[in-house]
C-alpha cells in the first residue's frame, strides 16, 4: 500500500495517485466552523492532518487527531511535527460503544486514500486496528469543536454522537455524512432534524437522492 511520498507547493507531504491533493479544496466546505482563538478541537478521520493544520492555523491551541491507517497516520505525523505540543495523535478507528473488540477491521484503498473505511468494500486491502471510542476521547481532554468525517462510520453512531456533544458542551462541529449502500439519506435527513434541535446549523448540504455525501456544521 505504500506510495511515493512528495513535498508538495502547499508545504506538506502527500502521497502520489492517492488523490490526496483534492483534500486543499475540500477544506474550503469548514469555513464556517468557528474555531475561535484558543480553542481545542477533535479531528475524527485525521487522514494526514491537513484539517488539524487548518485548525491549528485558525487559532486552536490543541488539536487531537485520531486516524487508523498506518500510511495515513506516518503522514499526520510528518506534516504536524511544526506543532508539537500542540498536537496529538491517536492511531485508532472510532466506534460505537456498543462494540465489544480492541482491534475492528479497516479497508484500505489502493487508489484514493480518503476513502478508507470500516465498511466492507469488495476488493480492499483488509487489515486490522485498535478501536477508540468517543466516550474515550473526552476523557482525555474537554474539547470545544469537533470534525468527524471517517467514511461511513458515522452511521452506526449517530445518536451516540449527538448526546455526546450535548453532555459536553461542544461549541460547534462538523460531520460529512456518506451514503454508501445500505445507508438511508431519509435517516439522515430525520437525523438533521434531531440535531438541529439542539444546535443552530450553519451548513447543511442538500441531501438528494443522488449524492454520495453531505457537510453539516452546527454550532450551540
Amino acid at each position: 500500500m505504500d506510495s511515493e511520498i512528495y513535498f508538495n507547493a502547499h508545504g506538506v507531504y502527500l502521497r502520489r495517485n492517492m488523490h490526496e491533493e483534492e483534500v486543499f479544496g475540500e477544506l474550503n466546505a469548514y469555513a464556517c466552523l468557528p474555531i475561535p482563538p484558543g480553542d481545542k478541537v477533535l479531528d475524527i478521520g485525521g487522514h494526514v492532518g491537513l484539517f488539524t493544520r487548518y485548525a491549528i492555523n485558525k487559532g486552536a491551541i490543541f488539536v487531537m487527531g485520531v486516524e487508523p491507517s498506518p500510511q495515513s497516520c506516518k503522514l499526520y505525523k510528518m506534516n504536524t511535527d511544526a506543532y508539537e505540543g500542540d498536537v496529538k495523535l491517536i492511531k485508532a478507528a472510532l466506534v460505537p460503544e456498543t462494540f465489544t473488540e480492541d482491534h475492528v477491521k479497516f479497508y484500505e484503498s489502493s487508489t484514493c486514500s480518503t476513502r478508507n473505511t470500516l465498511i466492507d468494500v469488495r476488493g480492499r486491502n483488509q487489515i486490522s486496528v485498535k478501536c477508540v471510542k468517543l466516550k474515550e476521547l473526552f476523557q482525555l481532554c474537554k474539547f470545544d469543536v469537533v470534525k468527524i468525517d471517517i467514511e461511513g462510520g458515522e452511521y452506526c453512531m449517530l445518536d451516540e454522537i449527538l448526546e455526546t456533544f450535548k453532555e459536553h458542551s461542544v461549541k460547534a462541529f462538523a460531520i460529512e455524512f456518506h451514503f454508501m449502500k445500505g445507508m438511508s439519506r431519509d435517516v439522515i435527513r430525520e437525523y438533521v432534524k434531531k440535531v438541529n434541535k439542539y444546535f443552530t446549523p450553519l451548513k447543511i448540504t442538500n441531501i438528494t437522492d443522488k449524492c454520495w455525501t453531505a457537510i453539516g456544521i452546527w454550532e450551540r
